[in-house]
């Protein structure tokens, strides 16, 4: 499958129930830079990315040039991982974009405020 894989990609494999997807960014040769809590940002391979899981591929049409030089650029001095800061999602939205951003814990987050709001209102109307 990596023959259909270009440098800037994004693999995409689900994780924590399928609720959560593990992002990587495909390098070339088989290998995909990814941040972890264990290794924080690292190079591996795509099997060992897969763990055992099906992936996805979503193109990014990503400047090989540019992925590449980003890549060294956090292989010179990776950051470790941060579940709200530096998670995988950060690690190739930097890559790909040049910009740290991570939408599963934006949609996660805002999720968890409207599921607030609702459980206080609900709260207040119950109290009155």
């Amino acid at each position: 499958m990596s023959d259909n894989i270009n440098v800037g990609d994004l693999i995409i494999r689900p994780k924590e129930l399928s609720l959560i997807n593990h992002v990587g960014v495909y390098i070339g040769h088989g290998l995909v830079i990814n941040n972890t809590p264990e290794k924080g940002e690292h190079i591996c391979t795509i099997a060992e990315f897969a763990d055992g899981k099906d992936y996805t591929i979503q193109r990014t049409n990503a400047d090989p040039a540019v992925v590449r030089a980003r890549v060294e650029n956090i292989r010179s001095k990776p950051n470790k991982y941060a579940p709200l800061s530096n998670n995988c999602e950060h690690t190739a939205h930097f890559i790909i974009q040049g910009v740290k951003k991570s939408p599963q814990l934006v949609f996660w987050v805002v999720l968890a405020i409207v599921g607030l709001l609702i459980f206080c209102c609900t709260c207040k109307k119950v109290r009155a």
